[in-house]
C-alpha cells in the first residue's frame, strides 16, 4: 500500500468497522447487576443520597422531609486504554489484514472493561468499604429503628468458600454502579509526520474511555460464603426478604436472582431449575430466582 492520506484515511475506515463490529457484538453482563449512570462533563459523582431506599408514606400534615445523608461517597472515572501499534513495511507490503483480529480484540475488550470491573468489585466487596464505611458485604450495616436508635442488619451470611450472591434487580436503583464520562472510542496516530511515526517506523491506534465503578445499596444483594444448598438458599431468601429500612418500614425486596461462580452452575441449576430435590420429591425452590453463571466471580 502507498503510504498518503487517502490511503490511511481508507485503512483507519477500516479499522474502525472491525472495531466497531466487535464492541457491538459482545453481550455485556453488568446490567446483570449495576445500575447505568452517566457522567459527562465532571471527573467524579458523589453519591451521598445511597443511604437507604425510599417508600412512600402516607401524608399527614406536613411533607416529612429526609435530608440527604453527607457520606462523602464518591466514584470517579478513570481514564482506561488499549493501543495497537502496526510496523510501517506491514503497510506497505499490504499486509496489515494480520492485525484484523487484533482490532476486533480492541473492540471485545473496551466493550467487557464494565464486566471486569464490576464483577472485580464484587469480588472484593468482602473487603472493601461502600457509602456507609462498611464492608459491602458485612454483618453491621447499621439503619435507624422506630425510636431512631441505631440497629445493625447484615449483608452476609458467613462461611469462606466461594461467594454466591441472591439480588433483587427489579428496583431502578441496583447494587453496582456503573459510571461512564467518555464512552470507548478507536483513536488514531497515522500522520506519517508524527514525530512518533517518524521515529517509531509504526502506526498507531488505540481505544480509550473514561469510566467509574462503585458500590450501590448493598441492602439489594446477600452474599455467602457457605455450600451452596437448599437450606443456604433459604437463609439467603429470609434475610434479604425481612430486610428493614430506617424506621423499621419493611423494604418488600424478593431475591430474584441467583448469582454464581463457575463452579456452582450444576448446584444452581439444580436448586432453581430442577423440578426434583436430588433425593427425590418436588423440589420447592424450583423457579424462585433467575441463575446466572458468572465466570468472572471469584471460584475459591
Amino acid at each position: 500500500m502507498i503510504i498518503n492520506a487517502r490511503n490511511l484515511l481508507n485503512l483507519t475506515t477500516a479499522v474502525t468497522t472491525i472495531f466497531n463490529g466487535a464492541f457491538a457484538g459482545y453481550t455485556p453482563r453488568w446490567s446483570n447487576v449495576a445500575m447505568y449512570v452517566p457522567s459527562a462533563g465532571t471527573l467524579s459523582m458523589d453519591y451521598t443520597w445511597l443511604r437507604q431506599l425510599k417508600k412512600m408514606r402516607k401524608w399527614i400534615g406536613d411533607r416529612q422531609i429526609d435530608a440527604l445523608a453527607t457520606s462523602g461517597y464518591r466514584i470517579m472515572n478513570e481514564p482506561y486504554e488499549n493501543t495497537l501499534a502496526i510496523p510501517r513495511p506491514n503497510l506497505e507490503t499490504d499486509q496489515y489484514g494480520v492485525f484484523n483480529p487484533l482490532f476486533a480484540d480492541l473492540g471485545q475488550t473496551a466493550a467487557e472493561n464494565p464486566d471486569d470491573n464490576l464483577y472485580g468489585l464484587m469480588n472484593a466487596g468482602f473487603t472493601t468499604e461502600c457509602h456507609d464505611g462498611q464492608y459491602f458485604f458485612d454483618t453491621d450495616h447499621t439503619r435507624l429503628d422506630a425510636d431512631g436508635a441505631k440497629k445493625t442488619w447484615s449483608n452476609f451470611l458467613g462461611g469462606d468458600g466461594a461467594p454466591w450472591f441472591l439480588m433483587c434487580t427489579k428496583k431502578q436503583l441496583k447494587a453496582m454502579i456503573f459510571q461512564e464520562r467518555v464512552k470507548p472510542r478507536l483513536v488514531a496516530m497515522d500522520d506519517p509526520s508524527n514525530p512518533h511515526v517518524f521515529m517509531k517506523n509504526e502506526f498507531v491506534h488505540g481505544v480509550d474511555c473514561s469510566q467509574g465503578f462503585g458500590y450501590g445499596l448493598p441492602q439489594l444483594i446477600v452474599a455467602s460464603r457457605k455450600p451452596l444448598t437448599a437450606a443456604n438458599y433459604s437463609e439467603a431468601r429470609t434475610a434479604l426478604s425481612t430486610l428493614l429500612g430506617d424506621r423499621d418500614r419493611p423494604l418488600g425486596l424478593m431475591g430474584d436472582t441467583l448469582l454464581v461462580p463457575g463452579n456452582y452452575e450444576e448446584a444452581g441449576l439444580r436448586l432453581v431449575n430442577s423440578k426434583a430435590e436430588a433425593g427425590g420429591g418436588d423440589n420447592p425452590w424450583v423457579g424462585t430466582a433467575n441463575l446466572i453463571v458468572e465466570p468472572l466471580l471469584a471460584q475459591a
